[in-house]
């Protein structure tokens, strides 16, 4: 091994006219020898053998797996140096081992998980004992039954839009693991706190000893939200169905009173995981929509790859778009979705061609719900949108609110509008 020093280039007030060289080099094996300049170093014992020396060097097997140090005598800066390492050549050693990388499963790491809100809890109990992979760790709401709220719920955030098509629920896992089982629950996901819409799953559990696992459709969010209707009476749900007091008061119909809060009891957790939707990874594909056949009914509201006033190219503020669909100032296109679409993205504006008749607004359904409203988009503005559209099976693209001196002339694009997905996902224009 060679290491070249050149001669000290330039000058500056204070510089040393000489100085000593120093040199750290990470090896297995000790060099045979070791040169300066044509001159064989001496090799010495140890650090502080070199430090006393005038120059040399020593090799601490245990320092690194391995450290060779090296002193130079004192020299002038202006003279080069080349310094020759001897090593012998030796077969590689075999590499550190390290543990096979672990399987990961699809629960959510519990350290990426946030409770946005949470129900009361005992003391040290807090929810968060659910998320660990530790069953000696329990999440218990309060116990202290004076004061009745009615279902217990909670909501926890991911940090990012998850898809999401399951949760692991296990009671305490003591001897009075019967006791605190969730029964009758809901599980909403919402890209809001507060505006969940309608669930996405409801049901009842049974009262089991062990993990029970949730299953429904994949959906997407970034927040979870899980109501707990009632829990499990640990005699059994019949226990009570011979007891003369409780069959005397029942009739064909179930009390209620709406201003009780409804009756449910302490619940103790020791696992409650969300699962992330997973598939095997397939090629990416895009897929523009002004290429998909379009209905004949929508011949009215819609032209492929061309404004729909004129019939020219679509342009927006002087920009040729190749691709898009240019509609009128009130249109609807349905969108049939199969498969594991994952992206929609589009640039949304007024076409040149009709640019002075004025503005209007875009909107984003899917599976009936609002994705995404523009507000009111007059030229040049144009406004680009990316949507997550995992989980969904419908979209329809709006425009509708037109405003201006000639509202009815109003023309908008949605050019360069592409689902981003996988190979074998496919999407279809519905006839209205």
């Amino acid at each position: 091994m060679q290491v070249q020093i050149d001669a000290v280039q330039g000058h500056y007030n204070g510089q040393l006219a000489q100085r000593r060289y120093g040199l750290r080099v990470l090896n297995r094996q000790a060099p045979r020898s070791m040169q300066a300049g044509g001159r064989t170093l001496p090799a010495l014992a140890d650090a502080a053998a070199l430090a006393a020396a005038g120059e040399g060097w020593y090799f601490d097997a245990k320092e690194r797996g391995g450290t060779l140090h090296v002193r130079t005598a004192v020299q002038a800066i202006g003279q080069p140096l080349a310094l020759l390492l001897d090593f012998p050549v030796a077969a590689a050693a075999p590499d550190d081992a390290y543990p096979a990388v672990p399987v990961l499963g699809r629960e959510l790491p519990a350290d990426s998980l946030l409770a946005v809100n949470r129900p009361a809890e005992e003391p040290g109990d807090a929810l968060e004992n659910a998320f660990d992979d530790d069953p000696g760790t329990w999440f218990r709401s309060i116990r202290n039954q004076a004061l009745l709220t009615g279902a217990h719920e909670w909501a926890v955030g991911f940090g990012e839009r998850k898809l999401i098509d399951g949760i692991d629920i296990a009671p305490r896992n003591d001897k009075n693991w019967k006791h605190g089982q969730v029964r009758d629950y809901e599980v909403y996901l919402g890209d809001s706190n507060g505006e969940w819409g309608a669930p996405v799953a409801r049901g009842q559990l049974q009262l089991k000893e062990g993990v029970q696992r949730i299953d429904f459709p994949a959906h997407s969010g970034p927040l979870l939200r899980f109501p707990v209707l009632s829990v499990q009476n640990p005699e059994g749900d019949g226990a009570s169905s011979t007891d003369p007091m409780v069959t005397a008061a029942q009739g064909s119909a179930r009390a209620f009173d709406a201003l009780q809060p409804r009756d449910v009891g302490p619940i103790a957790l020791s696992t409650f995981h969300i699962l992330e939707h997973q598939e095997p990874e397939r090629p990416a594909r895009q897929q523009s929509l002004s290429v998909l056949p379009l209905p004949a009914a929508l011949a009215t509201q819609v032209h492929a790859d061309q404004a729909f006033s004129g019939g020219q190219p679509l342009r927006m503020n002087g920009l040729l778009f190749r691709r898009g669909l240019g509609v009128a100032a009130s249109s609807r296109l349905d969108l049939a979705l199969q498969g594991r679409w994952q992206l929609l993205r589009a640039d949304l504006g007024i076409d040149d061609a009709c640019r002075s008749a004025g503005g209007l607004q875009f909107q984003i359904w899917g599976d009936g719900r609002l994705l995404y409203y523009s507000g009111l988009v007059k030229a040049p503005g144009v406004v680009k949108p990316e949507l997550d559209i995992r989980g969904l099976s419908r979209l329809s693209l709006r425009t509708l609110g037109a405003q201006g001196s000639r509202p009815t002339q109003v023309c908008a694009n949605w050019a360069n509008a592409v689902l981003i997905g996988q190979e074998g996902d496919t999407a279809s224009f519905v006839a209205p």
